[in-house]
């Protein structure tokens, strides 16, 4: 099956351990205790076998490790440090508003301070991560602090499988050149980092970011590949976030729909047909939405606010026609895979293999996150839709953290 660990147990989910049925059941690879099973045992065992760790994560696209003492995050981050070659991301260029650090922590983040994620009544977007924002973790973690009562998985998506499905013409498209992911005010952004605009303008020169204008408005504008090659299998992979798609959202749950039965999930299915009721009164709505942002609206690291939309450049999901997004949302269903979360659980997923979405449930979930590793991406309009990615090298940065040094330089 996969690398023979003789300190722990290597296998495959049981039935019970899911909620939903899959049809590969090669994902997630489990890691539990086959004696010892404290903090610092695992960290021996993840230092001492983390090559044959990563290449079972190439393999399976996702480990699970479950069953060990891990009570905090601050266990979670050193158990995931311990593997050798994995380098934590803090300080992450134009980072969305709410993320912010975990307590006694350097590189843990809540998923979001401001907006619930997971464990609601509606489905969360599949996505790559920080697809709208230019620093991209090679390998992302989730660490669970608290499961939901129900439900409130973390769903997990092959997008090599799923391009694979893909019509030809399509592959084409997304091949051929590289697609708008956001933009971001030239003047907010110089605000936020203490730069002059002049400045800043030298700084995206020197990364490689656009700087477009729409009217009369300037903007550091995000341009992704569609599409790329998996830096240890050689295949092509669909790297992108489904946010904004026309139409796949219904589709998606048209094709999960029968995945959910009994009366716990009637009134989730109730609020799948009547939206409203979830936007205006359910707890994770509007009303709750603002109550976050209200408290936690003045943190430092609030974030970026970008725009998802461009006059002048289309989007990934332009490519995709009614019945592409139909092929879509089977293909995501026949590829998905995910597991009940147990409390202590740590999940390790290849970002630039699987997608990810947190999955309706009901209850307090709470799931702390880890991004390593950042990727070089082109981000240029200019870029082909398709690009070879290499493994980042051990000493890489974020443009987060260049752009401080870059402020540094020039106070």
């Amino acid at each position: 099956m996969s690398s023979n660990y003789n300190e722990v147990i290597a296998r495959t989910l049981l039935a019970t351990e899911r909620n939903m049925v899959v049809n590969d059941n090669s994902t997630p690879l489990v890691i539990e205790p086959k004696g010892d099973s404290n903090a610092k045992y695992l960290c021996d065992f993840l230092q001492n076998n983390s090559q044959p760790l990563l290449k079972d994560l190439a393999k399976h696209g996702a480990i699970l490790i479950r069953g060990f003492d891990i009570d905090t995050s601050a266990q979670f981050e050193q158990a995931l440090l311990s593997i050798r070659g994995m380098s934590g991301m803090n300080e992450l260029l134009l980072s969305e508003a709410g993320r912010t650090i975990a307590d006694d922590t350097k590189f843990v983040f809540h998923t979001n301070a401001l907006t619930k994620t997971g464990g609601r009544v509606t489905f969360d977007d599949f996505h790559s991560e920080n697809y709208f924002s230019p620093d991209v973790p090679r390998f992302i973690s989730f660490f669970c602090k608290q499961p939901s009562r129900f439900g409130g998985e973390t769903g997990l998506v092959n997008l090599e499988k799923i391009y694979a499905d893909l019509p030809s013409e399509l592959k084409s498209k997304l091949e051929e050149k590289s697609c708008f992911a956001a933009r971001y005010s030239l003047d907010e952004m110089a605000a936020r980092y203490g730069l002059s605009v002049e400045r800043l303008e030298a700084f995206c020169e020197k990364v490689g970011l656009c700087i477009d204008t729409q009217n009369d408005q300037r903007y550091v504008a995000v341009h992704k590949p569609s599409v790329i090659s998996h830096p240890v299998k050689d295949n092509k992979v669909l790297l992108i976030n489904f946010m904004n798609f026309p139409e796949l959202q219904q589709a998606v749950m048209k094709v999960f729909l029968p995945d959910y039965k009994g009366i716990k999930w009637f009134y989730h299915k109730l609020n799948w047909h009547v939206p409203l009721l979830n936007s205006v009164i359910h707890p994770d709505g509007y009303l709750q939405t603002l109550y976050r942002r209200l408290r936690y609206g003045n943190s430092v690291h609030n974030g970026s606010n970008g725009s998802l939309e461009s006059e002048k450049s289309k989007g990934v999901s332009t490519h995709f026609t009614s019945e592409d997004m139909k092929i879509l949302a089977k293909s995501m269903r026949a590829h998905y895979s995910s597991f009940i979360w147990e409390k202590g659980d740590i999940l390790i997923v290849d970002n630039m293999q699987m997608a990810h979405a947190g999955m309706p449930g009901y209850g307090s979930r709470d799931i702390k996150v880890m991004m390593c590793n950042p990727l070089k991406l082109p981000l240029t309009e200019r870029g082909a839709g398709y690009y070879p990615v290499q493994e980042p090298s051990p000493n890489a940065q974020t443009l987060g953290s260049q752009i401080l040094a870059f402020d540094a330089e020039y106070s």
